[in-house]
């Protein structure tokens, strides 16, 4: 379907994946990101324990204290980073889509590792812009995690995880004023797993 899309489209398709990281997919997703053409794989983390029973603390809305959640939440994020089997990290403030208030210190003690472990990795992070459409209101992440990011040169992408056709690119405006406030003055463009850094758009245009 990508390489009809190629052939048919007068704009670039890339081919692209959104994969969850969960303790032990290093063995499968190693050899199965490389046997296909990919330009960019997006590693996002859904499932606190991918494999727990019911019952069990297993999803991002299952903890009674938010601390527990978010402190879980960025631990895996900072090993998904550390796999290197990732380009970018997908909304990396999804939590907040399920309550889990906290105050700012206890979000940049829990996120700000993670981030310098994405620094580390050459990874980027998305502006997902969902966020608009669910019960935070705004794009994940917000301007906090987004201006740490910033300061630690981890590149930036921009997505609306759509889930729809006619929802692709909306609330990009936002997004881009967004960026700008954190600091942003380039978005990373990827193909064939590299990346080009272009300026940002300027607004309106």
């Amino acid at each position: 379907m990508v390489e009809a899309a190629r052939a048919a489209s007068p704009i670039p398709v890339l081919l692209g994946i959104e994969a969850d990281y969960y303790r032990g997919c290093e063995r499968f997703l190693d050899t199965w990101t490389q046997k296909y053409p990919f330009d960019l794989v997006l590693g996002s983390v859904h499932f606190l324990n991918y494999w727990g029973k019911p019952g069990e603390l297993r999803t991002l809305a299952d903890a009674d204290d938010p601390a527990v959640t978010w402190k879980l939440y960025f631990e895996l994020i900072s090993e998904l980073a550390d796999t290197r089997l990732y380009d970018i990290v997908a909304h990396i403030d999804l939590p907040k889509r399920f309550g889990n208030e906290i105050a700012e210190t206890a979000l940049r003690e829990f996120a700000l590792p993670a981030l310098d472990r994405l620094a580390e990795a050459g990874m980027a992070i998305e502006i997902n812009t969902s966020g608009l459409n669910h019960a935070p209101q705004e794009p994940y992440p917000g301007l906090n995690i987004l201006t740490w990011a910033c300061e630690r040169e981890v590149g930036l992408t921009f997505g609306s995880d759509s889930h729809h056709p006619d929802r692709v690119g909306t609330g990009f405006d936002v997004a881009l004023k967004l960026a700008a406030d954190a600091g942003y003055k380039t978005s990373r463009h990827y193909h064939q797993r590299e990346f080009t850094e272009q300026p940002l758009l300027a607004q309106g245009a």
